[in-house]
């Protein structure tokens, strides 16, 4: 019972680690220059407002979840 514990602990570790680690390694390269925006929008501030295998990066006009 005990060694089911553990393998089913193991298990559950590597699954979430293996989410975490694809996450988005940097944010893209921005493909227009900053005063071309129409309306600057922020969808996030920091990479906790996205989704666990998303960044927060600028786009050029504002910050917007990236990734995964």
């Amino acid at each position: 019972m005990k060694t089911l514990l553990f393998l089913t602990l193991i298990i559950m570790i590597v699954g979430i680690s293996s989410v975490y680690s694809e996450v988005a390694s940097r944010c893209p390269a921005i493909g227009m220059a900053i005063g071309d925006c129409i309306e600057r929008y922020s969808n996030c501030a920091t990479d906790s407002d996205c989704k666990p295998t998303q960044r927060c990066c600028f786009n050029g006009c504002g910050y917007s979840c990236f990734g995964g």
